[in-house]
Order: C-alpha cells, then structure tokens, then sequence
C-alpha cells in the first residue's frame, strides 16, 4: 500500500497515522527509539503490507499488467490503489480530502521529532506539494513511477508502466472497490485497541461500517 491508504489505515489516532507514514523509513525490529504509539503504527504499516501482498484481490490486480512488468507490478498497484483511494475517497471518509490531508501533514509536523530523520525531508515536502490531494490526478501517478525508478539499482524497468496502469484503470478501480473495505476491516482487527477503532471524521466505530461495506 502507498502513502494515502496507510495514512488512512492508521485510523483517526495521529500516532498511528504517524507510524503508518513512518513506515517505509525505518529498518530492522528495533523500535525502541520510537515513542509507543507510533511504534504500535510502525508495525500496522508492515502488518498491512504483508496482508496485502497476499490478497488475492491484490494479486489479481498485479496480474491484470502486463508481463514485462511483473517485477514492479505491486509497486504499480499500490500507487494505482492510492489513486483509486483518492477518487473514491467520500466512499469511505465523512471529511473531503482535503482536510483529512491536512491533518495529515499536521500531524507529521507535529510528531517530526519522533520520527526517522530520513523522514524529516519528506514531511516538509509532502506539505508543500500537496502530495496526498495530488493522487487524484495521473500526473501524480507519473511522477511517482519516476522518482521510484530513479532509485532503482536497474532502470527502465518502469518503461510504460504508466500508460499500462492507465489501460487497466478500470479493472484496477473495481479492484480497490472490492478489495479496500477488507482491508479496512483487517486492520481494525490487528489494531492495538480494536473496539475502539474509529474512520477519522467518523463517529461511529469501524467495524459497523465496514461491515455495510462488505454486504
């Protein structure tokens, strides 16, 4: 999963989102610099990771690219589903994007001298650009692909990914629709204190709601 949707799977609880962010930061099982909570989000960002690589629906989406990408074809779908999140996202949060971004990049700055100093550029940044409002756009989508790629030890190997997503948006679309309250319920589930989960700007518990969501 990519930024937006573990941000959004750390619930309403600001540590949480804090450590799902954290996530793709911080290395190894020693989590002891970090304060509790955001070591409680830390390990929902992995938890989620892992679940969702093995989802079926996940994987059906990893096999709807084309072959020649298989070897990025999760990295693809996890900024497809971000996408998709963004797009849909009055589906499954009360507040408008928008605001539930800036509560995002608050809560960041607000827990920056917790987290990763490998992290502390993209807190700035990420505030600045808008990253999380962007991925309702494809451009957003393009320059994620080239900055992930710029980092790969062996290029070329995101050559026309994005036209690929973009052929496949509609399938991958009905995808996330179906595959995302699972992961919502999934992870309200392995939460440190699941009976008290809550979707932010939502009053009533996650569990109901997903279970709407899943009939």
């Amino acid at each position: 999963m990519n930024y937006l949707a573990h941000a959004f799977l750390g619930f309403d609880d600001a540590e949480w989102v804090a450590g799902q962010l954290a996530g793709d930061f911080v290395k190894g099982r020693n989590l002891s610099a970090y304060p509790h909570a955001i070591r409680q989000g830390i390990r929902m960002h992995r938890q989620l990771d892992a679940w969702a690589d093995s989802h079926p629906i996940f994987r059906r989406s990893c096999q709807r690219l084309s072959p020649e990408r298989r070897r990025v074809a999760g990295i693809l779908v996890d900024l497809a589903y971000d996408h998709c999140l963004a797009c849909q996202w009055s589906h499954y949060c009360h507040t408008d994007l928008l605001g539930y971004a800036d509560f995002v990049y608050q809560t960041l700055a607000m827990h920056a001298p917790n987290l990763p100093p490998t992290m502390q550029t993209f807190i700035q940044r990420s505030a600045e650009i808008r990253l999380l409002e962007r991925y309702q756009h494809p451009s957003a989508l393009a320059r994620a692909i080239d900055v992930i790629d710029a980092r790969m030890s062996k290029r070329g190997l995101f050559a026309g990914a994005l036209d690929d997503v973009m052929q496949n948006l509609p399938a991958l679309s009905h995808d996330f629709a179906e595959f995302f309250p699972h992961a919502i319920r999934h992870m309200a589930g392995l939460a440190p204190q699941p009976g008290s989960v809550r979707i932010y700007g939502d009053h009533n518990a996650v569990l109901p709601k997903t279970e709407v969501f899943l009939r």
